[in-house]
């Protein structure tokens, strides 16, 4: 970041075309953008359910389903189905709705109706009536019909529903169907010119899949142009109170508008659609991205009332900001990276698309800042700015000390109090649920969830689980034991489950003989290219397996079953068509025919092909294949959480086996559905948040120990980031947030956040500690500086993601609540937290240790015997370097202190001075890597000499209390130094009583 910084600040022509050049690029690929409110973006990407899902879309039909309700009390009226028909006729026309395939109505559907004589399966209406007695007829018929009800049909009749069958589309592909949703709706509502539909019956409204799409991709586009505004405004009225001018905000505005303008090419780049998550990207790039333009303003206005020259300025600038800033977008772009670590598509795809945001809006800033700077912020504004500072000076530096004198105060019962209440709040973590309802991503008081809850009233509800069954053909073994377990011999108890099993095969008959020797399963008139003892070919086992009655009544048991035990909407299969039509022709017959036919009566393999050939493959198309040899069981319910979904799911799974063992034990099955494998990918978001966060506070860990070169550094970096993430998922708890698609990201991208105070807390404090060598007044300094920008920008935050509880998706409600939540925890954490723990111990700052240039001949001293350099530079780093020049004194006599000082390059000379004579009398002369004073630490005592340089001098000083911080930081190194300085006491005391005995030897 330094680079950068510094080579806009001597290039600026250059990097002025680096960012042109970089928009046009940008803008190339802008125009390529899409949105995606599919479903599948909720889906987990790589789920093999979801190719089985498609799969079976391709075999039965595509639920992509624009269903129109229309409700009136006279519904049934020739005025009425006479308007409900001229809607149909204008939506089935392929040149003004390409988009529909199908069309399922009361005017499409055939009415099944036995006469004593004969069956009638003409349409159930196939044009309008002309009188009320056929209205009426009509309504009777469709009342009749059991799979019309709550499916095409109210119970009361006064309600019913036309499914229009979408072509299906690929969002990866830029397709939709919002253009057909938009203009059926503008069928339904009418236009300025053309009166709606909606004058025609009570109610009338589009629902389904498409329409939540559509719904959607309207929301995001409001939201972005009424949500990222806001965020501007607020920005800008906030930056400009606590940074006293205009020309102070506008830097963060135009450095996050570009970013928002590279990130948008990037996604048109790589084919990353704006979704239900990655809209708010552009959000949380002006949010976030503001911080650091913040911190950098602040600096800069200090700085530049030392420094006039503005290029002086901006290199003194990025050296105290460079590593800061870097490390603090690193840890921001990691936690927004961490999301990726995810199944969810559209959680991916955030991850991704923020991680991207994160890393090219520093780069922006520092390439344009240094611009800013130069040409924009001048004296003056400065001065003004101080002019009209001073309330908020006030206010930040009497904060600064109330803040300051608690610490002091009460700062370890504070940090005990605050880290004890986080603990108790985490407890409630464990009543936090995954939930990702779809229905849920909306208000309550929305249109949506409106319109679901007339249809969950009047029909049933419009998601639906999909059971698929088919025969496994199985393995070679398999067959073979299946053909042995049918050859056995058997007897009456067990003869009539035989008989059920060998009659579900298709062309088979069954002759039972009583052989006095053996009892035989004799298998007659099979197919002439299939015999079951024969080792089959898996391409011929039976096709159509479901015209079958034991397999047809299977499919009745499995719906009685389900209907017992769930409270479902509507449950249909191909069983319900076969079972209607065998009511029907039977009419006038005595006996119960409202069912399958009887398996074990050898006609009725018979009499279900004939009803078969009543059936339109249209009309089936949902409930088996073309073969008959797979079948589909559509369960509608109301359903929505992911909890009940998943218990419901567990348990079908669980009774359909148990009935498909019964009867076949090669049949498999399988659950499927949008709503299935959006509850799938809810069970994954718990997995994903732990290793993101995890992987996430590791490499937080990681990158905070290598650059203090300590693991208490990044011990000390995550405590007041855990502090807000353990109040953010007990709150959760508490409340009864679910964990979702909005709210799993909070916690990776307020760790992002909170990190960035601390470092930048971390990095000054450490710069103050050297230069003061008082704790307190370190902490005391750093807080009048950094109070600041840690406020500004943590207030920006939280009304930014305030904000977002104004959008119109629950999820992104509870996102921006959350978020400003934790943002105001971390606030405190990094405020009250971060300093009184900094207080307990020093670090060093790797960059200072490679930026620290020590003389080689320090290695050779007495003071850093055994020492490497770079241990020499830790310690050199834990006290304060100062400089004199030639003729300065840096002890002087009589003086009463606890230091020690190291020369660290020049020279100086050590005199006495004789107080009677007044005459100075030299004593030694010493460079490199002398120590002088050391006895002062043993004891108080007055300088017995003055040590005057002779050759400009830089000197490391050094008290008893920046020894007991080495001792804390770095044991080996203070264990080093006490043996090396004990070492030069030693031989001081050994060559002070060698002079005592010469001058005794010399008076006697």
């Amino acid at each position: 970041m330094n680079t950068l910084f510094n080579f806009s600040n001597k290039h600026p022509l250059i990097t002025i075309l680096i960012l042109i050049s970089a928009c046009i690029l940008a803008g190339l690929y802008v125009g390529d953008l899409y949105l995606d409110s599919s479903p599948a973006s909720m889906m987990m990407k790589d789920d093999p359910n979801r190719e089985f899902y498609a799969e079976s879309l391709d075999k039965f039909s595509s639920d992509n389903i624009l269903a129109i309700y229309i409700e009136d009390a006279d519904l049934f009226s020739p005025e009425k189905l006479g308007k409900l028909e001229e809607f149909i006729r204008t939506i089935d026309n392929p040149k003004e709705f390409p988009d529909i395939t199908r069309i399922e109505s009361l005017l499409s559907v055939n009415n099944f109706k036995g006469y004593p004589d004969y069956l009638d399966s003409s349409p159930l209406m196939e044009t309008a009536p002309d009188t009320l007695a056929e209205a009426q007829k009509i309504k009777e018929n469709a009342l009749g019909n059991p799979i019309f009800e709550k499916n095409l049909i109210s119970k009361n009749g006064n309600a019913t529903m036309v499914n229009i069958y979408l072509r299906p589309v690929d969002p990866s592909q830029k397709e939709d169907t919002r253009e057909t949703v938009l203009k059926v709706r503008e069928l339904i509502d009418g236009s300025d010119s053309t009166p709606g539909y909606i004058d025609n019956f009570n109610v009338i409204f589009e629902i389904g899949r498409p329409f939540m799409s559509e719904q959607i991709t309207s929301i995001i586009m409001h939201d972005m142009t009424i949500l990222l505004p806001i965020a501007f405004v607020i920005l800008m009225i906030m930056l400009t109170l606590t940074m006293g001018s205009l020309v102070g905000a506008l830097l963060p505005i135009m450095t996050s508008s570009l970013s928002i303008f590279f990130t948008f090419g990037f996604m048109g780049a790589f084919n990353l659609p704006l979704n239900l998550v990655t809209f708010i990207v552009p959000i949380l790039v002006i949010v976030i991205g503001s911080s650091e333009d913040v911190h950098i303003l602040s600096t800069y206005k200090e700085v530049q009332i030392l420094e006039k020259n503005p290029d002086k300025a901006i290199r003194k600038l990025s050296r105290i900001l460079g590593t800061a800033v870097f490390l603090t977008s690193l840890t921001t772009f990691l936690g927004f990276l961490s999301i990726s670590i995810n199944e969810i598509t559209a959680l991916v795809q955030f991850g991704i698309v923020a991680g991207f945001a994160m890393l090219i809006n520093p780069i922006t800033t520092f390439l344009f800042s240094p611009l800013y700077l130069k040409y924009l912020v001048k004296d003056s504004s400065v001065k003004k700015e101080r002019r009209g500072d001073r309330r908020v000076n006030r206010f930040f530096d009497t904060l600064s000390l109330k803040i300051i004198d608690l610490i002091n105060i009460k700062g370890q019962k504070l940090i005990t109090i605050l880290l004890l209440f986080a603990v108790v709040v985490a407890a409630f973590t464990v009543f936090i649920e995954v939930d990702n309802d779809t229905k849920g991503f909306f208000k309550k008081n929305s249109i949506l969830s409106q319109r679901l809850d007339i249809l969950d009233q009047e029909m049933s509800g419009t998601t639906s689980f999909q059971v698929v069954l088919w025969q496994n053909k199985g393995t070679l073994p398999e067959i073979q034991e299946l053909q042995e377990t049918l050859a056995a011999p058997v007897d009456d108890d067990n003869l009539m489950e035989i008989d059920i099993f060998a009659e579900s095969v298709p062309g088979e008959s069954l002759d039972i003989f009583d052989n006095s020797e053996d009892e035989l399963l004799i298998f007659e008139d099979l197919d002439e290219e299939l015999s079951i003892f024969d080792t089959p070919d898996t391409d011929d086992l039976p096709k159509e397996l479901f015209k079958e009655p034991a397999y047809l009544l299977l499919l009745s048991h499995i719906k009685e079953n389900l209907n017992r035990d769930y409270d479902f909407d509507k449950i249909i299969s191909i069983a319900d068509y076969i079972q209607l039509l065998n009511r029907e022709m039977n009419v006038g017959i005595e006996g119960d025919f409202d069912r399958i036919p009887a398996s074990e009566d050898p006609r009725s393999a018979n009499l279900i092909a004939q009803y078969v050939l009543n059936l339109h493959r249209e009309e089936i198309e949902p409930y088996v294949t073309a073969d008959w040899s797979e079948a589909r069981i559509i369960i509608k319910h109301n359903i929505s959480s992911s909890r009940n979904i998943k218990e419901t799911v567990k348990g079908i799974e669980k009774d359909i086996r148990i009935m498909l063992d019964e009867v076949d034990p090669l049949l498999e099955f399988k659950v499927t559905g949008e709503n299935v494998l959006i509850n799938d990918a809810a069970d994954s978001i718990t997995k994903s948040q732990v290793l993101g966060l995890g992987l996430l506070l590791t490499t937080i860990f990681i990158i905070m120990s290598i650059l203090f070169m300590n693991i208490k550094a990044g011990l000390l970096s995550l405590i007041p980031n855990l502090f807000p993430v353990f109040l953010f998922f007990g709150f959760m708890g508490i409340f009864k947030i679910p964990l979702n698609l909005g709210t799993c990201m909070v916690a990776a991208i307020a760790i992002g956040l909170s990190v960035d105070d601390t470092i930048h807390f971390m990095t000054s404090f450490n710069h103050e500690l050297r230069k003061t060598q008082d704790k307190k007044l370190a902490v005391k300094n750093v807080m009048g500086s950094e109070i600041r920008p840690i406020i500004s920008t943590s207030i920006s935050l939280i009304l930014s993601f305030g904000t977002l509880t104004l959008a119109q998706l629950m999820p992104l409600v509870y996102f921006g609540f959350l978020s400003a939540i934790v943002i105001l925890r971390a606030l405190i954490a990094d405020l009250l937290i971060t300093p009184i723990l900094l207080s307990k111990f020093q670090l060093v700052n790797i960059s200072d240790l490679y930026k620290l240039k020590l003389a080689e001949e320090l290695k050779s001293s007495p003071v850093f015997q055994d020492m490497s350099m770079n241990e020499i530079k830790k310690f050199v780093l834990m006290g304060k370097v100062s400089t004199k020049a030639s003729g300065e004194n840096i002890i002087t006599i009589g003086e009463t202190e606890q230091k020690i000082y190291i020369l660290l390059s020049g020279k100086a000379v050590v005199v006495r001075k004789d107080e009677s004579s007044e005459q100075a009398s030299f004593l030694a002369e010493i460079s490199t890597g002398a120590i002088l004073g050391e006895i002062s630490l043993l004891r108080d005592m007055v300088r017995s000499a003055t040590v005057t340089v002779t050759e400009d001098v830089s000197y490391l000083e050094i008290d008893w209390s920046g020894l007991e911080r080495l001792k804390k930081s770095s044991k080996t190194i203070s264990m080093k130094l006490y043996r090396n300085i004990a070492a030069i006491l030693g031989n001081r005391l050994v060559e002070m009583t060698d002079k005592v005995i010469m001058l005794q030897k010399d008076k006697t």
